[in-house]
């Protein structure tokens, strides 16, 4: 079982410090003003073991530090943690080491193996010459025991891309393969939680095989860097922009002027003290409708004077007519509150003294005092601020109504093709990459240029 966590990072989990570290650097945590070392009691044990076979990456039956191991093909060694005390059984042919170098990580030479990088946003799978998993530490805790320790998924460097295939078959050679995973890493909103990480940073850019390792032969179909040719909802960034503004309408009323309205306050008695109530004659859409605002028409037709024309598209877009839909007419603030009386219940219970039980052996009694829970409840007189008065403002003058522009929706566009030449299309930023052209945003979430108001039913 592998743990997606970064092997250097510094966390902070229920009030308490968690630490973790490469095996090759000493770090100290410091918590409430005292040093620990999450590695104290530990050591790096080895053995003998010609292949992988003899060395699992996991032995779940084990908890612990030993649970977790790491196999070297070059020293053929497999390594583990395990704890230094006298009292912890290594297992038969383990020897101890002088440092953590061979407990620190693993580097498997994969040339045949199919990686697949997932996020929240999608997945691509490419093939990789080698992988990298390392071993670290969370620190949970104040003493040496409060430890966890965990094995990384499998990660690799863009430099350890050797190819791809695509959707259709294609083969993809290594630079493209390459050019296009860096180009995913460039999106901002990709693998977002490794980028958090200064040490991801620090030690360069590196996927994480979401689902492992799998050996899969070249002409397999399952290991594709595409699913498909790329398809996107693009959207002219200018149509999109909200806009709000107040338009002159048939049934707009004439009367405009600023309203006060102020509720009626009452109060009863209750447990001895005093319950209050504020009641309002309106809310907001009890007053609109009062004000005779449903006079104007649901939805209008009208331009939008942010829009820009698009010298790509035969339609006007500085002259195009959008859909408006109408809003709330009036507003209203809070100009007077009020202290409004409530009663706050209190219960409480304790034990008290409900005579005794006797019992009689021979010529012996014995008696115990018997309990029982009393309980209670007692009643405090308690204030809240509430608003009495209202001021309701009509957000256009005489004659107007505040409409809302609906956004259209966009295009699905395609990337370039002879058949499709005279249609906007998708741009090429790299190999096997495009994105929307020139002054249009995408409703691809993880996209460089996303706008979560682009949608399109494609």
């Amino acid at each position: 079982m592998y743990f997606l966590h970064s092997p250097s990072m510094l966390l902070f989990w229920t009030g308490l410090v968690v630490s973790a570290r490469r095996f090759d650097t000493q770090v100290a945590v410091k918590e409430r003003s005292v040093y620990y070392d999450p590695y104290e009691g530990l050591a790096c044990y080895c053995k003998q073991a010609e292949s992988e076979d003899q060395c699992p990456d996991e032995k779940a039956t084990n908890v612990g530090p030993n649970r977790y191991r790491m196999f070297h093909s070059e020293e053929k060694q497999c390594c583990k943690l395990s704890y230094t005390s006298m009292f912890t059984w290594k297992g038969w042919s383990y020897n101890k080491q002088e440092d953590f170098s061979l407990c620190d990580n693993e580097t498997k030479n994969m040339s045949e193996s199919c990686c697949t990088v997932e996020d929240r946003f999608g997945s691509f799978s490419i093939r990789v010459s080698s992988v990298t998993v390392t071993n670290f530490v969370l620190k949970n805790g104040g003493s040496a025991s409060d430890r966890d320790f965990r094995k990384s998924l499998p990660y690799f460097y863009i430099e350890d891309i050797i190819g791809a295939t695509d959707f259709d078959g294609t083969p993809v050679n290594m630079s493209d393969a390459q050019e296009f995973a860096r180009l995913q890493l460039d999106q901002p909103d990709r693998y977002a939680a490794e980028r958090s990480n200064s040490a991801y940073i620090h030690n360069g850019r590196r996927l994480f095989c979401n689902r492992g390792l799998r050996n899969v032969p070249r002409a397999d179909g399952t290991c594709l860097l595409r699913k498909s040719s790329d398809r996107q909802c693009c959207c002219q960034e200018s149509l999109i922009k909200p806009a709000r503004k107040c338009m002159a309408v048939d049934g707009a009323p004439v009367d405009v002027a600023t309203y006060f309205v102020e509720g009626i306050y009452t109060r009863r008695s209750e447990h001895g003290h005093w319950t209050g109530s504020v009641s309002m004659r309106y809310n907001i859409l009890t007053f609109q409708s009062d004000q005779r605002e449903e006079k104007m028409p649901t939805t209008i037709s009208a331009p939008d004077a942010q829009a820009v024309d698009h010298p790509k598209t035969e339609a006007n877009e500085s002259e195009m007519m959008f859909n408006w839909a109408k809003m709330d007419q009036w507003s209203r603030r809070c100009v007077q509150q009020k202290m409004v009386e409530f009663v706050k219940s209190h219960s409480h219970s304790k034990r008290v003294r409900a005579g005794s039980t006797c019992t009689r052996v021979g010529k012996v009694t014995t008696c115990r005092p018997r309990y029982r829970t009393k309980r209670w409840t007692t009643h405090t007189q308690e204030y809240k601020s509430e608003c009495i008065k209202y001021e309701y403002t009509r957000a256009c003058p005489a004659g107007q109504g505040m409409y809302e522009k609906q956004i259209p929706e966009g295009q699905c566009m395609t990337e370039p093709s002879a058949s499709n030449n005279d249609e906007l299309q998708l741009v090429e930023v790299g190999p096997l990459s495009h994105e929307c052209p020139d002054m249009h945003v995408s409703g691809l979430a993880g996209n460089r240029i996303f706008s979560a108001a682009c949608a399109c039913s494609c």
